[in-house]
């Protein structure tokens, strides 16, 4: 019975983090894009990078809203 409670945590903690992730990404790309207006490339390349523990979702954020980089 232990077991199968800590599994059905595991699973919630591990839904609840897929959760955030992707409220992440998609506020990454909203600010990508918002800077995209305001400064070049290599700005937003450098911006992204400060996010660093979505290193990840940083990249994913950036080839979805412009794949030319």
């Amino acid at each position: 019975m232990q077991l199968i409670l800590k599994l059905t945590e595991d699973k919630r903690n591990h839904i609840a983090n897929e959760r955030k992730r992707k409220r992440t990404r998609r506020e990454m790309i909203t600010m990508i894009e918002g800077m995209k207006k305001k400064e070049g490339k290599k700005e937003i390349l450098i911006m992204v990078g400060l996010i660093g523990h979505f290193v990840r979702d940083a990249a994913i954020a950036l080839t979805m809203v412009d794949s030319s980089l």
